[in-house]
């Protein structure tokens, strides 16, 4: 079908002629700018700049929606010709002046929306192949609505919504008094490039999903999206009608920018069967680049094609395709050139265009999946070597491995000598907690988590995190956690985080003290407890935080690891006289030394365990 080209204060329009599709007007303001403009910082601005256009709209008598996808944004309304006239004038102006006032409610809206969703399987593929960036982005929470400020999302809209990237379709012509006016102008804004690929061809990813999935990267050949759907035809055969394994058979076609798409052939299946539903989609994308499609197959998704032509849906969905190519800079394709080229489209063409895709194939699979059957091979992300730094080691039964904290970056070497590394310089975020975790993202989608608690020296992370990551690429989490269940099924045994164990009633010049060891030091604290407060006393000890244990008593001290030259269990002749089994000698770095007296030997067995865990070989015994 033909439009209609007319311009609205700048903005390009087409419509079709009246008559053409029946029912009341459909019309949307298209945007071409969506989630793979975004990066992992701002993720969710464009989705917010949508939302607060629609905040100040009252409830309407006709239908409107707004979304958001890969690269375009649409303003949706169905109605009377005045109402689309009312919703455009509305929404523009809103765009023009956002109002950023209630920012902070829609952003916890937003968030609301997102913890329904689990997240899309093609989410975790583009993921798997992209990293955080990009089109990867879909398979990643819009983290950036925990850290976009109202200059931000302002700037954001000023650079996208705008004249020169926006188009308006109408299913008829344009209503009389449509107004866009408001729109601001500006330089058409350009796209990043597609980031390259990370996987290798025929490589799967493993991920937490009831579907197994093939999948490629497309050049938009004419041919690949016919050749789809005859592989969906073969799978829904084989893995439905004959081997009974899969219910749902679909495949999913998606733009990543101007000029490439995401296509993917999906099966789900139960527990246990997914070896068999992934091994069917693979022999079924292989039959076709080898033959091809029979003659007989693509006649009839030929005929179906054509007799879908022009059904109303089919009609609305060419508006809005062809509005979406003109916010990318695409040229207009009518109707005629695709039915001409659809018409002398070959099988041959098509099992060429499908062999095209080869050096993007790959797939997503649940747990379980052995893909040595099919020839693939499970695609993991690691690092070549780790970074230069000072090396941390793991707090024993906390963590394993070793983390590396250099002047160009950080690293986690796996036990058996694999690694993750992200430089300062390519990190795309680090995710912080108020507790002082912190997780650092890289462009691959690796990552290194640092939890302080778990590592000797870790008290240090945070602030060399933060100092090596500007304010704009760290996203704040939450509070997070700064407690646990020692034993879960006693909801009494709540302990800090930092905890590692605790005496009562030792003995420092002749007071009497506790001593509580933590991940980044000890606490010297004095008290005098009978046998029988003794274990409420262990107990408070194990569950209070710094400031409380500091502020019981003027006297009490924090002792930090970094201010700990050696420590030492030492025999004391002097000492054993006065009752102590052993000395606690702490040796610190300004030449002071503290000596706490041991009285049983529960408490030298505590500490001999609990002081080598947090200092390793600064502790002798």
């Amino acid at each position: 079908m033909t439009w209609d080209w007319n311009e609205v204060d700048g903005v390009a329009t087409l419509s079709a002629r009246a008559g053409a599709i029946q029912g009341p007007l459909q019309a949307c303001l298209v945007f071409g700018v969506g989630r793979t403009d975004e990066t992992m910082p701002v993720a969710g601005i464009t989705h917010l700049v949508e939302h607060l256009a629609f905040q100040p709209m009252d409830h309407t008598p006709y239908s409107v929606n707004g979304t958001v996808d890969l690269v375009a944004t649409r303003f949706t309304v169905s109605g009377q010709p005045e109402d689309a006239v009312e919703f455009f004038r509305a929404i523009t102006q809103n765009l023009r002046n956002l109002p950023t006032d209630g920012l902070a409610h829609e952003c916890r809206v937003l968030q609301v929306e997102e913890r329904r969703s689990s997240g899309s399987h093609a989410g975790f593929d583009l993921s798997s192949r992209f990293g955080p960036r990009g089109a990867g982005l879909v398979g990643w929470p819009e983290h950036g609505l925990k850290r976009i400020d109202a200059d931000e999302v302002r700037a954001w809209a000023e650079t996208w919504f705008t004249v020169e990237n926006a188009a308006l379709w109408t299913s008829g012509p344009l209503p009389e008094g449509l107004d866009l006016s408001a729109l601001p102008h500006g330089t058409k804004p350009s796209h990043a490039a597609m980031p390259d690929a990370l996987r290798a061809s025929r490589t799967f990813a493993v991920e937490p999903t009831q579907v197994a999935s093939v999948s490629a990267i497309t050049d938009m050949q004419i041919g690949v999206v016919p050749g789809l759907q005859i592989a969906h035809r073969r799978a829904y055969d084989r893995i439905r009608r004959r081997d009974a394994l899969s219910y749902g058979i679909t495949f999913e076609v998606h733009r990543l920018d101007a000029g490439h798409g995401y296509v993917s052939l999906c099966a789900d299946g139960a527990q246990g069967q997914y070896q068999g539903v992934f091994e069917g989609l693979v022999a079924v994308w292989e039959e076709l680049l080898v033959t091809g499609p029979k003659a007989e197959e693509w006649d009839d998704v030929r005929r179906a094609y054509f007799t879908q032509l022009d059904s109303p849906q089919a009609r609305v969905a060419n508006l809005d395709h062809d509005a979406e190519r003109h916010v990318l800079g695409l040229r207009y394709i009518t109707d005629e050139e695709h039915r001409e080229h659809v018409e002398v489209l070959t099988a041959d063409e098509i099992r060429a265009d499908l062999g095209a895709l080869t050096p993007t194939l790959g797939a997503v699979v649940p747990c379980g999946v052995d893909a040595g059957t099919t020839g693939w091979t499970e695609y993991e992300a690691w690092s070549v070597a780790p970074v230069a730094g000072d090396i941390f080691h793991p707090i024993e039964g906390r963590e394993q491995g070793t983390v590396v904290l250099g002047d160009d970056g950080v690293s986690w070497i796996a036990p058996d000598d694999r690694v993750h590394s992200i430089r300062w310089d390519d990190a795309i975020c680090a995710f912080t907690w108020d507790d002082d975790r912190r997780t650092v993202l890289g462009p691959t989608g690796e990552w290194v988590t640092l939890i302080p608690w778990c590592w000797r020296g870790g008290s240090q992370f945070p602030s060399r995190v933060d100092g090596a990551l500007d304010e704009r690429r760290r996203i704040r989490l939450g509070e997070g956690e700064t407690q646990y269940l020692r034993d879960p099924a006693d909801p009494e045994s709540t302990t800090d985080v930092r905890w590692l164990g605790s005496i009562v009633g030792a003995r420092y010049r002749g007071d009497g003290v506790d001593v509580v060891i933590d991940t980044d030091g000890f606490f010297l604290l004095f008290s005098n407890q009978t046998k029988e407060s003794t274990p409420l006393r262990l107990q408070f000890l194990s569950q209070s935080d710094r400031g409380t244990l500091l502020g019981a008593d003027s006297r009490n001290r924090w002792v930090p690891q970094s201010d700990i030259e050696l420590v030492e269990l030492t025999m004391n002749a002097r000492a054993r006289l006065r009752g102590a089994r052993r000395v606690l000698l702490v040796k610190l770095r300004d030449g002071s030394s503290l000596d706490i007296h041991l009285v049983t030997t529960q408490h030298v067995e505590i500490v001999s365990h609990q002081f080598r865990r947090m200092l390793g070989p600064y502790f002798q015994a």
